[in-house]
Formats: C-alpha cells, sequence, structure tokens
C-alpha cells in the first residue's frame, strides 16, 4: 500500500510540478529512509537450542538463566516454534544457564564449544558472561533419549 502511494506520489509530481506533490514525495522518501535504518538496528540474533543427531530446532524447551552473585533464577524463556529464544536487557555480569526439553538431556556430549559447570548435585549449567547491551544467544543443542527412556506422562506409560 505505501508503495502504491509512493508511485502515485512521483507520477502526480511528474503531471503537475507543485509544492505540495514534491512535499509527499519527499516524505515517502524520508519514511523509507527511516524504515530502512531502523530496520538494521532492530535486526535480532537469536540463539537456538537442537537436536544434536538430526540438527532439528527444539520448540517448547525451558531456558533458565541464573544470577551467580544472587544465587536465583533471574529469567526463564520458552523456546518459540523454530527453537529460538533470547535473553536480553541483563546487567552486566556472570550468569549461569540450563536447559529442559522433555524427551532429550542436557547437556549434549557433543557440547565441546560451551563452558559447562556443574552443581553440588551434579546438575550442568553452561558459564556466560554479559557485557552491557549484549544479547545471550547461544546454540544449544541437547541428544535426544532413547525410546525406551521417554516417559509418556507424568506417571509414565
Amino acid at each position: 500500500m505505501v508503495y502504491a502511494g509512493f508511485a502515485l506520489s512521483i507520477v502526480a509530481l511528474i503531471v503537475s510540478q507543485t509544492l505540495l506533490n514534491v512535499v509527499i514525495v519527499a516524505l515517502y522518501a524520508a519514511q523509507f529512509i527511516i524504515f530502512r535504518l531502523l530496520s538494521k538496528k532492530t535486526k535480532r540474533e537469536w540463539g537456538y537450542v537442537y537436536n544434536s543427531k538430526n540438527g532439528a530446532k527444539i520448540k517448547g524447551a525451558f531456558v533458565r538463566i541464573y544470577d551467580t552473585v544472587l544465587t536465583r533464577q533471574v529469567e526463564v524463556i520458552i523456546t518459540d516454534e523454530q527453537g529460538r529464544y533470547m535473553f536480553n536487557n541483563l546487567k552486566e555480569g556472570n550468569y549461569l544457564i540450563s536447559v529442559y526439553s522433555e524427551g532429550y538431556t542436557f547437556p549434549a556430549q557433543s557440547q565441546s564449544n560451551l563452558n559447562l559447570t556443574y552443581s553440588q548435585t551434579g546438575q550442568a549449567f553452561v558459564k556466560v558472561s554479559v557485557l552491557k547491551g549484549k544479547p545471550i544467544n547461544l546454540i544449544i543443542p541437547l541428544d535426544p533419549l532413547s525410546p525406551s527412556a521417554v516417559r509418556s506422562g507424568p506417571f509414565g506409560s
């Protein structure tokens, strides 16, 4: 619709070179420039959770982040339909991330590029440091459980 209006304004300017037509074309041009500049700034760089065996993105995974100083959970995000998540607007500092999804184990055995640490109870976490204004958007693999290890409901089959 905007493009049609811009095209009609150009035609009107060619047919009748009035000040009003020049202003309308200039406003359309300014709108396109502003939109282009804003779209570059708002580009999101997502992290995602995926199946380490077949590469499929995992929707509905719980990605939790914990503050190491306050020793509490700060936020939890559920991955979207494409397995994406992002933590932003966090204060500078060190954090721990854990991931849970039904039918998968965390950490994956192939997680060589993530900085893993373990709690006293054996729970795995990824250690991350946040810089001011930077999002957390790691790519996290999960190993699928064998079919015999997956329960069908809260009480098993």
